[in-house]
């Protein structure tokens, strides 16, 4: 029976983790959770950062409800257009007089950049009188207040009206700033029988407003919407440092305040080390706040065919994101500084159940391919997950980085063809220097006393230039199972990996540290993996890519899968225990002709 970073503790957590090497570098930054909505309307814009993306003739489909994020989620189906700029919320606001005020210190306190890069925004605004009872406070008391008034989703008038239950949890720009403690930076709206709506702090009672009128609607990205006081909670006057404590001067007189950097880099947690759940960070980020399409990036001209309108979660760092889609815990975009998208998603993609998503990091559990009588790659990558708003803390002896946990738990449907019980956790994290980490905890919960067995894989597709180009460093040498000759045992012969012709091999017992580069690109994607001995290596090439209906036909050239995976001996878990599977990811600068990641980008360990 395979053991291998199986733990039997049975308390809420995540027992003694592993780290990654020493030089690990993380920092502050801010996870955010937002609700995209399912489009009823045709030829819309959904907007994504500071571009948009034309979806045509998008189908209203079955609403999904997700509990405290949204009034649910839906799949949308369409075709990727142009994209256009984004809206520009200063402009706005300055064609309303009463609302100058607001606006003057939306500009101030930098929240207008934020608001700025949102794909979806409802900014719930107060007339010039409103603002009184905070402009004598300290500008960091101004910026906490305004980000509760920012939420993170499409709300018009005519949605407030009709809401789902008649009550919606709304996550707010505070809640992803790092200051909220708990549930702080969420609101609660209802529509009351008499056609009114008030809109609350989710946290507390005798904190609210009523709905006054609309001001500005451009579905389904900005809408502006006149609230009648500030909601202004205790909490955020009492727990202001009194460091800020002087009056900020008005907005006319002082230029804004530039956001507090991130503290010094901090060594990440060793070996013995668990990984931390950040507590009330005391440094915001730079940027916060919805996802960027794949197709906002000059450099990438492989945006989805079809995107899901259904509920997501995008983790901001200081200049980083990663995107994930709750259908199948799937990561669907990851960014680096300059905006380049480092996974590959297919044009074809489908982002529509029950088809799984083609490109970025499929889950594969509890089957990888076809080695078992499943279907190909198993069923959490086709199934709706559950975002977890409370997930278990864990000690930490260093600084911390943004994160979500996703929730997995059998349906009645999984039960039929895999009649087992667990809860599988997915952790995907943003550190402060990009690089994107996975961690599954899958723990068998049967009560039946009866063991289960699964295989498991991280399916990336990297992004690359030119598949002619790339080599993949690691692997040499070693004993592989290639799928396209009936999974007969192999050993790779010669140097590093390079590709000629399609590839569907699994190698065993790989190193802890794999090297994809780029040369065109001149950049190195390193895979570091913990738990997951094997490594997948796939690419159709051109005759099986058009034979594959949501690939291009010329994509094949533009990607390839290196996944950390475990294969060749299945995982056998008992009631109580639980195994742990990681990856990080991250992209560095590297040089092609020497083969050498660049020592000063990479990090320590392996």
């Amino acid at each position: 029976m395979a053991t291998n970073n199986v733990s039997g503790e049975s308390d809420k957590g995540y027992g003694t983790g592993s780290g990654f090497g020493a030089g690990a570098v993380e920092s502050v930054t801010s996870a955010v959770v937002s609700t995209v909505e399912s489009a009823t309307k045709s030829d819309v814009n959904l907007v994504y950062g500071s571009e948009s993306i034309g979806v045509s003739k998008v189908q209203e489909t079955a609403l999904k409800s997700i509990s405290g994020y949204g009034d649910g989620s839906g799949y949308g189906s369409g075709k990727v257009g142009d994209t256009v700029s984004a809206f520009n919320i200063t402009k706005i606001l300055t064609q309303h007089p009463d609302l100058r005020t607001y606006n003057d210190f939306l500009t101030q306190t930098q929240l207008a950049h934020q608001i700025n890069d949102l794909q979806t925004v409802t900014i719930l605004a107060v007339d010039n009188g409103a603002m009184s009872t905070i402009s004598n406070r300290p500008t960091d008391v101004i910026k906490k207040v305004l980000s509760l008034h920012v939420v993170l989703d499409y709300y018009d008038v005519q949605k407030f009206q009709h809401l789902p239950n008649h009550t919606v949890t709304l996550t707010t720009l505070f809640q992803t700033s790092g200051e909220a403690s708990g549930q702080q930076g969420y609101l609660k709206a209802t529509d009351v029988s008499t056609g009114g709506v008030s809109i609350a702090w989710g946290a507390g009672s005798g904190v609210g407003a009523n709905l006054v009128k609309a001001v500005v609607s451009q579905p389904y990205n900005l809408s502006v919407v006149q609230i009648s006081t500030l909601i202004i909670p205790s909490t955020i006057i009492n727990n202001s440092s009194s460091g800020s404590g002087s009056d900020s001067p008005s907005p006319s007189a002082s230029s804004p305040r530039p956001p507090t950097p991130p503290p010094a880099a901090a060594a990440s947690p060793n070996a013995s080390s668990p990984i931390a759940n950040p507590p009330a960070w005391a440094n915001p980020p730079r940027r916060a706040g919805a996802p960027f399409s794949h197709a906002d990036s000059p450099d990438d001209d492989i945006p989805p065919a079809d995107r899901t309108d259904g509920s997501a979660a995008a983790i901001f760092g200081v200049d980083n994101f990663v995107y994930v889609y709750l259908y199948g815990a799937q990561v669907t975009s990851w960014k680096n500084e300059r905006r380049e998208e480092l996974l590959f998603v297919s044009n074809k993609a489908v982002f529509k159940p029950p088809k799984a998503i083609r490109g970025g990091i499929p889950i594969c559990f509890p089957q990888v391919g076809t080695h078992g009588n499943l279907e190909q790659h198993g069923f959490a990558r086709n199934r709706l997950w559950s975002l977890d708003p409370d997930p278990p803390q864990m000690a930490t002896s260093s600084s911390n980085k943004a994160f979500v946990d996703l929730l997995l738990k059998p349906s009645e449907e999984d039960s039929k063809i895999w009649p087992h019980r667990y809860e599988f956790r997915l952790r995907v994290a943003l550190g402060a220097g990009g690089e994107l980490m996975l961690t599954s905890r899958i723990r068998n919960t049967n009560t039946d006393g009866k063991p289960f067995t699964f295989t498991f894989a991280y399916h990336t597709y990297f992004a690359v230039t030119d598949i002619s180009e790339v080599r993949v460093e690691g692997l040499e040498t070693l004993d592989y199972l290639d799928n396209l000759k009936d999974k007969q045992r192999f050993t790779e012969q010669g140097d590093a990996i390079t590709f000629e012709s399609e590839v569907d091999k699994v190698y065993l017992s790989t190193p802890t540290k794999i090297a994809v580069l780029d040369h065109e690109r001149k950049r190195t994607f390193e895979l570091r993996k913990d738990g997951l001995p094997d490594a997948v290596v796939w690419n159709p090439w051109d005759k099986k890519a058009k034979a594959i209906p949501d690939f291009g036909h010329d994509e094949y050239k533009r990607m390839l899968c290196v996944e950390a995976a475990c294969v060749e001996k299945p995982i056998t878990l008992r009631p109580g225990e639980e195994w742990k599977g990681r990856q990080e990811l991250s992209a560095v600068p590297s040089s092609y002709c020497s083969g050498q990641l660049d020592p000063s980008k990479v990090l320590v360990g392996g």
